[in-house]
């Protein structure tokens, strides 16, 4: 196995909502990469569990630095559904995340309008997470 300098993730969120998260993915039209419900727990052996539903759709990279270029990429596969989104149940929460692992240098942060607006539009907050490795 390779060992990588550094490894982003980049990903939209979808949390608080009462229905199967299979129902995310019809509304939205695409599956998700990750699924989760209320009371599982986080990590296989955690003891800490997820306090709401989720549905999760997700980018890895690895030894590249430009966190924009991913999240533009996310933009691309999502945006012809914007109107999707709008009919998601209205107590969901929408979130883009950004996790970087570094072990040497740091991301390059830059957002384009296109994604500014995108993630306006949807209603969505971005939390950006940077760690060492």
């Amino acid at each position: 196995m390779k060992d990588y300098v550094n490894e982003i993730k980049v990903s939209i969120k979808i949390h608080d909502f009462e229905c199967d998260a299979s129902q995310i993915s019809d509304i939205l039209g695409i599956q998700s990469t990750d699924i989760w419900k209320k009371g599982e727990p986080r990590q296989p052996k955690a003891l800490v569990v997820h306090d709401a539903n989720g549905w999760e759709y997700e980018i890895i990279k690895f030894d590249i630095i430009y966190v924009g270029e991913m999240v533009d990429e996310l933009v691309g596969i999502f945006e012809d559904r914007l109107e999707n989104f709008k009919q998601l149940p209205k107590e969901c929460y929408i979130q883009i995340s950004i996790i970087c692992f570094f072990k040497r240098g740091m991301p390059s942060i830059a957002f384009n309008k296109r994604a500014i607006d995108f993630i306006h539009k949807i209603g969505a907050e971005i939390d950006f997470d940077l760690y060492g490795k």
